[in-house]
């Protein structure tokens, strides 16, 4: 019997070349390889309000049985936490996200869409921004 056992890095990277998000990548220790990442993006609606965009989630298939596009993810729900305490005063955080539909098991059920000429569907999640 083998069992494999990863420790990880979840970071948040500078926006280099992307000045309106945040970058998260994922890496494997002590080996530093880079095995998925996940952008995050502050927007504006028609009506003013703040809303943050997940895109761009990413891991490579062999790693993907471990569970750490979820990992990503709830990074990825941190960051919005509290960029959304730091930047409003509301109770809850609007983070949506856009998924292919081969891949929207991962995440919920809603309208579906075309997005760069692939079949999407729309996903929103509202994030408590409360103290538990």
């Amino acid at each position: 019997m083998s069992s494999t056992i990863f420790v990880m890095v979840v970071s948040a990277l500078p926006p280099r070349h992307d000045p309106t998000a945040t970058h998260f990548l994922l890496r494997l220790l002590p080996s530093k390889l880079a095995i998925g990442t996940i952008r995050g993006t502050k927007m504006v609606d028609s009506n003013g309000d703040a809303y943050y965009k997940l895109s761009r989630l990413a891991v490579l298939k062999p790693y993907r049985r471990y569970r750490f596009g979820r990992d990503l993810v709830l990074a990825l729900h941190g960051w919005v936490k509290e960029d959304a305490k730091r930047s409003s005063d509301v109770d809850m955080a609007k983070v949506v996200a856009h998924s292919q539909i081969p891949v929207k098991q991962f995440y919920s059920k809603y309208d579906e869409f075309d997005e760069d000429g692939a079949p999407h569907q729309k996903m929103v999640a509202y994030l408590s921004l409360r103290q538990n």
